[in-house]
């Protein structure tokens, strides 16, 4: 032990191999010649750590044994045996349940994985395993998973940073809908509680609802930062830039180091017209947290893109085009780039396509008018049905569209893209015209020139010309984004007819 906390770790492992009798060996000794061992001899750790952990009961010695293993059926046997030994209160045993369920899945043993991951005592899980239950929980197969996420929400309701990572992993595996009737469930017994009233506006993402949970959640607690600056996105996304800037002054005077608070800053001096102003302050800021130069351009590119000129987002590019982890984050900066200044080509999406790519790839199509090939795409369950394709089938006057419609509009209730929910809503006939319009000013600046387009073909279509010149004009005010080229070309496409 000496020699290892010397750093002479080669004469440690000389001195610990000539120990013969493996009940010498104490808890400390173990700790700090399994990891030397493992380096000569996995197979000689591992049973010396199954060993020990039967010996000491001690679970640490059970998980890393388990992680030596040759094998994941010899993993689950390893997690399985400690289960067996180790008595019921030990502090671990829901660690090893939570690690023996992520085995069970990968053998494909799905059904015992379901019932292991019920027997998880939550209160006892370690905080940074919580969030993963809800991907275990769906892979795992557990029939009614809205009764197992609320569980998991009750588990620990005022940790504000683990409930949102278990709403982001919720968000990956639920449609909205679902979504909203998880939090919904949560939030009926306890309006009340400013986390309930926070994470339910969280699930309802950009819908003007969101505001009045918020709003309630900061009377419940006025120091509730988080709901504080999920308020100000609001009204950033709604052009309510005073609003905005009155919610950020309180956050970041309550705490200066926040980084949303001070990225939402940027975003709204921005928009207010002194971008290159707020970037440097930002970047300044950024440069105080110990954040690197590739990292910091990642951060500073999408307020740039505010910006009514591509030259810092250019600058920004190309410090991210030198760091080979970021290639997926320059293929779509660089698309979304192109989407809103212009020159965006089909080289620009060769590979792969995915993700934002694949969404960026959809408006590109559209913009240059190539609709059979918009079509054509693969649509997986998850984004499926797609608005362009609604859009397209509407224009074409192909029948299945408005079934398609009513399924978006159902299945993004509540918590999807606005405007596209606004435009399919004026489609349907759920809304007039008018009321869509009296509604436009609601959703942020960026998407407003699409709903205006789309409501200029709905007054050319009524054969009211001189209204529909009228939104065009507003469509092309709107501020530049990556539906510029999308808009155009409705433009141009109806102007020809």
């Amino acid at each position: 032990n000496i020699y290892y906390d010397m750093n002479e770790k080669e004469k440690a492992l000389e001195i610990y191999n000539a120990v013969n009798d493996r009940d010498s060996f104490s808890e400390e000794a173990i700790q700090k010649y399994t990891p030397l061992l493992k380096e000569t001899s996995r197979k000689k750790a591992e049973e010396l750590l199954l060993y020990c952990g039967e010996k000491f009961k001690n679970a640490s010695f059970y998980i890393s044994a388990s992680q030596l293993t040759d094998t994941l059926t010899n993993k689950v046997k390893v997690l399985k045996k400690a289960l067996k030994t180790l008595p019921s209160d030990n502090p671990d045993i829901a660690e090893l349940k939570f690690l023996m369920t992520e085995a069970l899945i990968k053998v494909g043993s799905k059904s015992e994985a379901a019932l292991t991951i019920k027997s998880i005592d939550l209160c006892k899980l370690n905080k940074k395993y919580c969030h993963q239950l809800v991907d275990l929980a769906i892979k795992a197969g557990i029939p009614d998973i809205k009764s197992y996420c609320l569980k998991l929400l009750k588990s620990n309701p005022d940790e504000v940073a683990l409930q949102e990572a278990i709403l982001k992993e919720l968000k990956k595996n639920q449609t909205p809908k679902d979504l909203l009737v998880i939090y919904s469930s949560w939030l009926d017994k306890r309006t009340n509680e400013p986390v309930a009233n926070y994470l339910y506006a969280l699930a309802l993402g950009d819908s003007i609802n969101a505001k009045k949970y918020l709003e309630a959640a900061l009377v419940q607690k006025p120091d509730f930062n988080e709901a504080r600056i999920e308020l100000a996105k609001i009204h950033i996304k709604r052009n309510d830039l005073i609003a905005a800037e009155k919610q950020l002054t309180k956050a970041i005077k309550l705490t200066p180091k926040n980084k949303r608070s001070r990225k939402l800053m940027a975003i709204l001096k921005t928009d207010q017209g002194k971008g290159v102003l707020a970037i440097k302050e930002y970047s300044k800021f950024l440069s105080s947290t110990g954040v690197d130069e590739s990292e910091k351009a990642v951060q500073l590119i999408g307020i740039a893109m505010r910006m009514k000129t591509a030259i810092l987002v250019d600058k920004y590019l190309r410090q991210i085009k030198k760091d080979p982890k970021l290639s997926q984050e320059f293929r779509e900066r660089n698309a979304e780039r192109k989407l809103i200044f212009g020159g965006v080509t089909e080289s620009d999406f060769s590979g792969k396509k995915t993700g934002k790519l694949r969404q960026y790839y959809i408006i590109y199509l559209f913009s240059k008018g190539k609709y059979s090939a918009l079509i054509k795409l693969k649509t997986t369950k998850e984004e499926f049905p797609e608005f362009w394709k609604i859009y397209i089938m509407k224009r074409k006057n192909i029948g299945i569209w408005k079934s398609l419609a009513e399924k978006y509009y159902n299945k993004n209730k509540g918590s999807g893209d606005p405007a596209k929910l606004l435009i399919i809503s004026m489609w349907l006939g759920k809304k007039t015209i008018e009321e869509t319009e009296d509604q436009i000013q609601r959703i942020s600046a960026e998407r407003q020139g699409l709903v205006y387009a789309i409501v200029a073909e709905e007054y050319l279509r009524n054969k009211k010309s001189r209204g529909a010149t009228i939104r065009f004009k507003k469509a092309m005010r709107a501020r530049k984004s990556i539906y510029s080229g999308a808009i155009k070309q409705i433009y141009n496409s109806l102007t020809k007819r």
